[in-house]
């Protein structure tokens, strides 16, 4: 059947030819996109502002009871030190008088400078802030602003918009790519944070030989005692998990891709069934002839649906040897403009893996082998 199917498919390349080049854009496009989907769904946010801690107690939004809660932390032999975080939101003001807002939709909060060092952030220029008129820049936004020490910014937060002098700028070991940070002096923090529950984390940093997992179960417990059975208002997270209590109510971009790409690797495969019906359909046509010999040597009607059929698979494995490699270069270029074109964060990185080429392969084969069942229904 397939020696039979590849003569009759090599006399008549014509026939075929819009098939295979319908077939080839459309792995060209889905590769592309399954490529990206892939690496969607692998991304992981990562840890930022919490990057320093071993486990963190995330409010969602707030951390009810933070004290209580920070008291009974301490009271673990493994842990080193207990720090809350405030936060709240802040937005700086540039020269035009336009907020700046975070990158990629993310948060742009000011904190205390004592729960700098859950990240930690370190100063690469100037001073901690001394006064309460004084504030520390994260180097992003310190770069975004043109902003130094010694130069005066503007920040709306709570109590409306106030000018600061920049005492310093600091950066974390993972400088920061989906938010900004301000921070204040304590005193200041807890005026412009203040409301009955201004703590939005609770970072745990852990003694020199602690285990990483017997210390979160044991804040579990601690947060269980707290807070009761009946379901703690807050999370408790470590490794990768922190990142999740970090952006716990910002949608990542790789949620964004994934959506997009998924519509178009969808919409791509319903354009090539259509196509490739169409074309099998006019290639059939032009050998009624042909097939009607063929049943007239008692040929059954299940081998001339065969015969189509294999016909139509090995023009899709034809097609995936030129689309599949085709997608995944796509793919690459692909995501090196949305990452230049702050689309994408430069956190994300390309997953070229074996799954996304082989789904793209089976997925082109079921439709061709749908759009062949469709055309041999007249033969």
């Amino acid at each position: 059947m397939i020696r039979l199917a590849w003569r009759s498919l090599a006399g008549r390349r014509a026939g075929w030819a819009a098939s295979l080049v319908a077939l080839v854009l459309a792995l060209v496009m889905t590769t592309t996109c399954a490529v990206l989907l892939e690496s969607g769904t692998r991304a992981a946010s990562p840890v930022e502002r919490y990057a320093g801690t071993d486990v963190v107690v995330g409010g969602q939004p707030f951390v009810p009871r933070a004290r209580e809660l920070r008291t009974a932390l301490e009271e673990l032999p493994s842990v080193e030190r207990v720090v809350v975080e405030l936060s709240f939101p802040t937005t700086a003001v540039d020269a035009s008088g336009e907020p700046v807002e975070a990158p990629w939709d993310g948060p742009s909060l000011g904190h205390s400078w004592e729960s700098a060092v859950l990240a930690p952030f370190t100063l690469r220029r100037g001073r901690a802030p001394g006064g309460d008129t004084e504030v520390v820049l994260d180097g992003a936004l310190a770069a975004r602003l043109g902003k130094g020490t010694g130069d005066t910014v503007r920040l709306a937060g709570p109590d409306g918009t106030r000018a600061y002098r920049v005492s310093g700028v600091a950066d974390p070991p993972r400088r920061l790519t989906r938010q900004y940070a301000v921070f204040h002096t304590p005193r200041e923090a807890e005026r412009l944070a203040a409301s009955a529950q201004p703590v939005r984390a609770v970072g745990v940093l852990a003694a020199a030989a602690a285990d990483p997992a017997a210390l979160r179960r044991e804040v579990e417990r601690r947060v269980s005692d707290v807070y009761g059975d009946g379901g703690a208002p807050v999370v408790v997270a470590s490794g990768g998990e922190r990142a999740d209590a970090e952006f716990w109510n910002v949608p990542s971009p790789a949620s964004v891709l994934s959506s997009l790409v998924g519509t178009f690797g969808v919409l791509s495969l319903f354009v090539a069934g259509f196509v490739v019906s169409g074309t099998l359909s006019l290639a059939v046509a032009g050998r009624l002839t042909e097939i009607g010999l063929l049943r007239a040597v008692a040929a059954t009607r299940g081998q001339v649906r065969r015969m189509i059929a294999v016909e139509a698979l090995l023009v899709t494995a034809v097609a995936a040897l030129v689309g599949v490699p085709g997608g995944i270069g796509v793919a690459l270029a692909l995501h090196g403009v949305l990452v230049d074109g702050e689309v994408l964060p430069p956190s994300f990185t390309l997953s070229v893996g074996p799954v996304a080429p082989w789904l793209t392969v089976v997925l082109a084969a079921a439709v061709a082998r749908v759009a062949s069942f469709a055309a041999a229904r007249r033969a």
